[in-house]
């Protein structure tokens, strides 16, 4: 469970973007986050999704794309198990609390 300061912390980092799939990563019947991985950057993951053309947030770069969803970002590095879970790991908004 996310204690409620990190809950404002996601809040805010949600007024601050106009999300394209209207952060349906954190919504009760999502399947999973947006698949990503950590490469390190404190402004990028990679983004892992199949299609990631279709989101807004996405940034292609050579033969790969770079997610910058401040959420994911957020989300990714407090925790780090919530990075491309296997299908039985998957978190959705209530395992976060939200």
């Amino acid at each position: 469970m996310i204690p409620e300061e990190e809950k404002q912390i996601i809040r805010r980092f949600m007024g601050s973007v106009d999300c394209p799939k209207d952060f349906s990563c954190l919504a009760t019947d999502s399947q999973a986050l947006c698949k990503a991985r950590d490469i390190g950057s404190d402004i990028y993951l990679e983004c892992l999704e199949d299609f990631p053309e279709t989101c807004s947030l996405s940034m292609p770069f050579g033969e790969t794309n770079f997610c910058r969803c401040p959420v994911r970002i957020y989300l990714a590095r407090k925790y780090p198990s919530a990075l491309s879970p296997p299908a039985s790991d998957q978190m959705d908004a209530e395992q976060l609390g939200l």
